[in-house]
């Protein structure tokens, strides 16, 4: 069980790794991409831009959802430790 939880935690950091490359490619060409249609001095170019920044955003919320759970699964729990004054009684 507890084998299985690390294993699962390992591949959501993986892949929180794989999109978080992805959202840095995409986020670079869509702005080269509205920058090209902002110079044409169309509409298509800001709602291009607005889309695309929307969808990175969330994206990038999926990404760190990911990273945590991810993190929470590797981790080992912690053990409860007896107080200092629970000894002697």
């Amino acid at each position: 069980m507890n084998l299985l939880k690390k294993l699962a935690g390992i591949s959501l950091i993986i892949i929180a790794a794989i999109l978080s490359l992805a959202i840095v490619v995409t986020f670079v060409r869509s702005i080269a991409d509205s920058i090209v249609e902002i110079k044409k001095s169309t509409s298509l170019g800001i709602s291009y831009l607005l889309g695309c920044i929307i969808a990175i955003v969330i994206f990038i919320l999926i990404t760190i959802f990911l990273f945590k759970k991810g993190l929470k699964l590797v981790k080992n729990p912690k053990q409860p430790e007896d107080s200092i004054d629970d000894i002697g009684t």
